[in-house]
């Protein structure tokens, strides 16, 4: 069942305004979404769609679940800590992850030239020798 009042104040709270509700309750939006700070451990509502930016930096969020789908601009998740990709979105545009702790890159599907982060070659190579690691002991 689609809990379109939770919807509308979620939208309300984070300033969402152009947004369409899907008949299996996520929301399409049309522009920007700006979730920097957000203090939840997953996000309230499912995204699907988002046409443009979409950021959620420093927040509390310790997975991608209802995350959007697909970003059609850049996505920014600073400041955070990233177990894995699973259910990470399909971005037009690069992922900027600067300052988040990344543990692995499990269930990431896209280019990892798309990914922006400090270190990112020692941060793979550190994640490739911990799994050929795993695989010896």
């Amino acid at each position: 069942m689609i809990n379109k009042k939770l919807i509308k104040s979620f939208c309300n709270r984070f300033n969402i305004k152009n947004y369409s509700i899907n008949l299996d309750g996520s929301i399409d939006v049309y522009g920007l979404v700006n979730l920097d700070g957000y203090i939840d451990e997953e996000l309230q509502i499912k995204f699907n769609i988002v046409s443009g930016y979409f950021f959620c930096s420093n927040s509390k969020i310790n997975s991608f679940k209802n995350f959007p789908n697909f970003i059609g601009g850049e996505f920014h998740f600073k400041k955070n800590i990233i177990d894995n990709f699973y259910g990470f979105p399909v971005v037009e545009g690069k992922a900027i992850l600067n300052e988040s702790t990344i543990k692995s890159l499990d269930g990431y599907k896209d280019s990892i030239d798309k990914l922006i982060f400090e270190d990112k070659e020692k941060v793979i190579r550190k994640i490739k020798l911990t799994k050929l690691l795993n695989t010896i002991l």
